[in-house]
């Protein structure tokens, strides 16, 4: 390389530097270049994109596309890839994929159902590559391989149900029923809402309202007084407009108590949606009534997995759900270990972040907290003592009836049982596990069996340690006993008290019923609470549960009866609290945006209505805006926090956004009452957050056009070659049609590039610290950015100005340089002067060439016959102004003498009288002076 610069290098020479400097290395076998040690895969949020980028809730399905990039050591190795999706209820969807090697960056591409019933609002993705396996290792493990809470608005063109709040107790007997639009910018449209006395809609008592409105808030003011402790049901739905296009309801219900505030479910028909195991809602009789549960268990063990398919394989599912998959590192042979509830088939969960501390089995705490969560089986490594003996602790620790899994991870380590905790012989023979118990070492098994019934097991053993086994089979739950799960009640600002009710379908004794009360923390962990048998009972809850610690609650019943087998009645429960405030993004009330199509660095104004439709005040309002660009980038617009948003009232949120760093399809993102993406909260609480999103699409007009560069010496344009005065006037001007960009800031000058080369050929840059220059900064709409560059060339011969500009998007002024060659002559002289048009018939001027520092200060044309006779004399007032270098005079003479008489046709001798200082001005040669005898030209007259 250095030979070939010596070589090619010539002194002084700047073009042939720079190209020495650009010299790059192509496949020289003796240079050794850098390389990575390891893979290192990286993602970050721009890599995840949705196709089509506008996902409505009535899509069945749709793409999520994953870039992954490898910016370290090409490898072969395979790369795990699991995608979870959090939907706006707060349930979520795993997948897994695994991709073939990666060697720079591959595009993985997820198609996911939708899920509409479920879909509408804000959807958070999480991606995690390579983990929690770590199967592949990297330059960095973790830090460049998870990517959490990308967001996605799915709207939706349906109506949904808002205030009162699901299950809402209202005090007041007037009611007025509120419903936002899934897509706060939906076009006007039909709406239909119903009320009712019984979630069938189908009572004399149905009451119906139509509406047609644009997105946002909709309105209906209850007609009726209700009754005391009266349930309503409601549903709202967009308008049908043909029998293929039906009604999309969505159903909510409250309760009037007078006086009372809060939450309550009191109608048989509101505990439809309650999470019911081992029970249904009879709606014939109105009755509760125990319900056998099934479920289908599948669990598959790779022995001796070695590939990331195989551990991500071996895994357990119940009814095609996978509950849990993998394990802890390929060469380090597992019993895995999984406990489901016999009455409900929920997992027990590992001991994790003090979540599930009764689950502490001494078990591998690497892998159980690898996911950042909770995991639903436990991993004993059989190269541990410890935890080999704490395996067998806890088989004798599982309670009776409860469904219990065990299986290999790899394969079982007969040997390190033997020397460490022979007791696992000793369970396994009293469980009746024959094939397990004289299987050799190094041999992967499936175990299951329901504690304390030894007629329930079922073993599998593979004949090789690298053998593939699946077993399955039905489990039924237990009849006789169920479970009622209630819905998240809140966020409250202080609870109140808890009301509940059992009653019994016999007079005799049997029915068990336990009233159980959950606290829900910020970070959704589940804490009991309280736990009652009592029925009828009232529950102070000012000491129980703190709404600060805990702003969620749940009720919980358990019902059994072994004796008759007919399930204890819940009548009902309440709480009674204060609730929390709702506001909701309302275009309806008001909203204002310019344009939606810009030119770059034209500002986005837009102005929306923020409504608190509750009856409760919000303390101060904060807004996030959002700008996500062309590439997936989200920035964050700077809005200060807004006044406190009382019961009632609107916030007509303005902002005003620069769109100089943007370009192409742009979406602005609208969150009132953000959630904090640290940690995972509403800036204030809130009923619901599904109506406090919104999203504008924008397209901005990439300024991509070249500005007009303009360049002029005394005024003049001059031609190549052109004489100019020594101590000439230069302007440069560059004239952008963008009325945005405006070129006012002293950083403008940097988009000028000014060289002069001297005669000799010595180029030099002209500074804007040079006093020869001044900038004159542009001003809107005009947007011409000018440059007075006033040099003294003081060395006659040719000189080059060569200029470029760039206007504040980088756009130049042209694909070449401006360049233009001219002349300097500092001694004062005039050329012949010629006449043009000539022949002329009614009108010509005159043209010459001036060489000097100043122009003449006398001069003057005269006219003649060719006898001699002077007809007309042209002053230097008439010529305008002159100039050095070539001029072309202002005054057009007519062929009229100095009466203004038309003159004949024919020829006319002129002469140019010219001083300078009081002395004649010298005659310069040109190719024209042959035209000329002793200074007279000839001009033709033709009429």
């Amino acid at each position: 390389m250095s030979l070939a610069i010596r070589d090619f290098q010539v002194a002084d020479d700047f073009y042939r530097k720079n190209v020495a400097l650009n010299f790059t290395l192509h496949g020289d076998p003796a240079v050794h270049l850098h390389t990575h040690e390891k893979p290192d895969y990286s993602i970050t949020p721009a890599s995840i994109s949705f196709d089509p980028p506008d996902i409505t809730a009535s899509l069945t399905s749709f793409d999520v596309k994953i870039v992954v990039e490898n910016i370290g050591k090409a490898t072969h190795d395979d790369v795990g890839i699991e995608l979870i999706r959090h939907y706006p209820d707060g349930t979520d969807s795993v997948y897994v994929f695994v991709l073939n090697e990666v060697f720079h960056h591959d595009t993985v591409t997820f198609q996911i159902p939708n899920n509409t019933s479920i879909a509408a609002g804000e959807n958070t993705f999480d991606v995690y590559i390579d983990y929690p396996l770590n199967a592949v290792e990297e330059l960095d493990d973790i830090s460049n391989n998870i990517i959490t809470g990308k967001s996605l608005l799915i709207t939706s063109g349906d109506l949904f149900p808002v205030v009162p709040y699901p299950f809402e107790v209202v005090a007041s007997d007037q009611v007025i029923l509120k419903a936002s639009t899934g897509f706060a910018f939906e076009e006007e449209r039909n709406y239909i809402m119903q009320a009712d006395t019984t979630d069938q809609f189908n009572s004399p008592f149905l009451m119906t309202f139509q509406t047609s409105q644009s997105g946002g808030v909709i309105e209906w003011p209850l007609n009726l007084t209700l009754q005391d402790s009266t349930v309503v049901f409601w549903r709202c739905s967009r308008d049908s407009v043909s029998p293929e296009q039906t009604y999309h309801w969505y159903n909510s219900s409250f309760q009037f108590i007078e006086g009372k505030q809060g939450w309550g479910q009191d109608h048989f028909f509101q505990f439809r949606n309650d999470i019911l195991t081992n029970t249904i809602l009879n709606t014939n009789t109105r009755l509760w009534e125990f319900e056998p549960t099934v479920a289908h268990l599948k669990c598959q063990v790779y022995g001796a997995a070695n590939s990331n398919y195989e551990a991500l394989a071996t895994r357990y599912q119940l009814n095609l759900n996978v509950l849990e998959y993998g394990g802890f590192g390929f060469n380090e042979p597992a019993l895995m270990v999984a406990v489901l509830d016999s009455s409900t088939f929920t997992p027990w969960a590992s001991n994790y972040n003090g979540l599930n501390p009764e689950h502490d089995f001494g078990n591998t705490l690497e892998s159980a907290n690898a996911r950042g969560r909770a995991e639903r089986y436990f991993i004993f490594q059989q190269n541990d003592p410890a935890q080999l003996t704490a395996f067998a602790d806890m088989m004798q620790q599982i309670p009776d009836s409860q469904y219990v899994l065990v299986y290999t991870w790899q394969f079982a380590q007969k040997n390190q049982w033997n020397t460490y905790a022979p007791e696992i012989n000793e369970f396994f023979g009293n469980l009746g596990a024959q094939a397990i118990s004289s299987s050799p070492d190094s041999i992967p098994f499936i175990a299951f069996f329901r504690k304390g019934d030894p007629g329930s097991l079922i073993e599998m053993v593979g004949g090789a340690s690298s053998d593939y086994l699946v077993l399955e089979t039905d489990l039924i739950g237990s009849i006789g006993h169920s479970t009622v799960l209630g819905p998240l009640i809140g966020p409250a600002q202080t609870w109140g008290s808890a009301h509940w009710n059992f009653s019994s379908l016999e007079s005799l004794p049997g029915d068990q019923s336990v009233f159980r009360l959950h606290g829900i923390d910020e970070q959704g962990a589940d804490h009991m609470l309280s736990e009652m048998n009592q029925s009828g009972e009232i529950l102070d809850l000012s000491t129980i549960a703190n709404a600060d610690q805990f702003p969620y609650l749940r009720l919980e019943a358990k019902m059994d009866d072994a004796t008759h087998y007919t399930s204890p009645q819940l009548d009902r429960w309440h709480i009674l609290y204060e609730r929390a405030p709702e506001c909701a993004i309302n275009p309806h009330a008001g909203f204002y945006l310019e344009t939606d199509s810009l030119v770059q660095g034209q500002n986005i104004r837009l102005a929306i209505a923020i409504e608190n439709i509750s009856d409760l005040d919000m303390d101060s309002l904060m807004v996030n805006y959002q700008l996500e660009d062309a590439s997936n980038q989200l920035h964050d617009i700077t809005y200060p926090l807004q006044a406190p948003l009382l019961a009632g009232e609107i916030l007509f949120d303005t902002l005003v956004i620069d769109t100089k760093e943007y370009s192409g399809d742009i979406v602005l993102h609208i969150e009132a009452n953000p959630f904090n993406t640290d940690t995972g909260l509403p800036h204030q609480r809130e009923q619901s957050h599904f109506n406090n999103l919104a999203k504008i699409n924008l397209h901005v007009e990439e300024d991509n056009i070249n500005p007009i560069l303009d360049v002029t010496f005394d005024g003049q344009h001059i031609l190549q070659g052109d004489i100019i005065s020594v101590t000439p006037h230069i302007v440069i001007t560059l004239d952008d049609e963008n009325e945005y960009f405006i070129m006012n800031e002293e950083s403008d000058t940097s988009n000028f590039k000014i060289f002069i080369t001297a005669p000799g050929g010595e180029i030099s840059q002209v500074h804007f610290s040079s006093p020869e220059l001044e900038w004159i900064p542009a001003s809107a709409p005009n947007n011409k950015f000018r440059i007075d560059y006033t040099p003294a060339f003081l060395e006659d011969g040719t000189w080059r100005l060569r200029v470029q500009g760039s206007d504040k998007s980088g756009n130049l002024s042209g694909a070449l340089d401006y360049e233009i060659d001219f002349n300097i002559f500092s001694r004062p002289t005039i050329s012949e002067v010629m006449n043009y048009p000539n022949p002329f018939t009614t009108r010509t001027q005159f043209v010459f060439t001036l060489t000097g520092t100043t122009p003449p200060d006398q001069i003057k044309i005269q006219i003649m016959t060719i006898s001699g006779e002077i007809v007309r004399e042209i002053t230097q007032d008439e010529l305008g102004t002159l100039r050095i270098g070539r001029n072309l005079t202002d005054f057009w003479w007519d062929g009229t003498d100095e009466f203004g008489d038309r003159l004949a046709n024919g020829v006319y001798l002129y002469r140019v009288l010219a001083k300078i200082n009081g002395e004649p001005l010298e005659i310069s040669e040109t190719t024209a002076s042959r035209f000329f005898n002793h200074g007279f030209g000839k001009m033709y007259l033709l009429r």
